[in-house]
């Protein structure tokens, strides 16, 4: 199994915060960072990536 982000993934959680549910509104708030800032996503199937956001092309 590929440790990296699948198809099907449901990203539930930011830096720790929840973004599920009522909380989905902080998905945006909390992942819309200046390129270079890594960035926890915790998974729906347990497992946590840190990801380098990159410059919107």
């Amino acid at each position: 199994m590929r440790a990296g982000l699948q198809i099907g993934d449901e990203i539930v959680s930011v830096d720790g915060q929840d973004v599920t549910g009522p909380n989905g509104y902080l998905f945006h708030e909390l992942s819309a960072v200046p390129a270079g800032t890594t960035v926890k996503l915790g998974l729906g199937r347990g497992a946590t990536l840190e990801v380098v956001a990159d410059a919107v092309k």
